[in-house]
C-alpha cells in the first residue's frame, strides 16, 4: 500500500469555492426576498404595528415601556422627536403611530400594506388596519435605511 502525500491544489478546490459562494448567493438574495427582519419596507411595517398593537391590547406602553422593540423599528430621530412631543406642555393629542386615540381590536390581526413607492434609501407605502368597512384605518407610512435596516421615519 501507498500513500502519498496530500498536496494541496487550487484547481482542486476552485470547484467547491465556486459551488459554496453560489449557495451563499442564493441564501443571501433568498433572505431578503421573504422579508428578513429589516429587509423589507412592508414586512417591517407589519411587524411593528402586530408588536405595537399587541402591546396596546396589553395595556402596556410600547414606548415607555419597551424602548429596545421600538427603536428596532423606528428611527432614533423618530423616537426622540415623540419623546420632546410627550414631555412638551401640550403634548400629543393623539397616539402617534396609529393616529388616533384609541385602537380597535380587530386591528390586531388585520395589518395590510399598498401602494408602496421605493426611491433610493427611502420608501412610503399605505397601512390599512382592519377588515370591514367600518373599523378601516388608514395611515401613511414612510421608511429609510437606517444602520442597514428598513425603520419608520414618519405616520400620517
Amino acid at each position: 500500500m501507498s500513500t502519498r502525500p496530500f498536496l494541496f491544489s487550487p484547481a482542486r478546490f476552485l470547484p467547491i469555492a465556486l459551488l459554496c459562494m453560489a449557495g451563499l448567493f442564493v441564501c443571501t438574495n433568498s433572505q431578503a426576498a421573504d422579508g428578513a427582519p429589516g429587509k423589507v419596507p412592508e414586512a417591517v411595517t407589519i411587524r411593528f404595528y402586530d408588536w405595537y398593537l399587541q402591546a396596546l391590547t396589553q395595556n402596556r406602553d410600547p414606548i415607555q415601556d419597551e424602548p429596545r422593540m421600538l427603536e428596532a423599528f423606528v428611527t432614533r430621530a423618530l423616537v426622540a422627536e415623540i419623546h420632546r412631543r410627550m414631555h412638551d406642555p401640550d403634548g400629543l393629542d393623539s397616539d402617534y403611530f396609529i393616529r388616533a386615540q384609541d385602537y380597535l381590536d380587530e386591528w390586531l390581526g388585520n395589518i395590510a400594506t399598498s401602494s408602496v413607492r421605493m426611491q433610493g434609501q427611502t420608501a412610503t407605502l399605505r397601512v390599512t388596519l382592519g377588515n370591514s368597512a367600518a373599523t378601516l384605518h388608514r395611515l401613511q407610512v414612510d421608511l429609510i435605511i437606517e444602520d442597514g435596516h428598513w425603520k419608520i421615519r414618519r405616520v400620517r
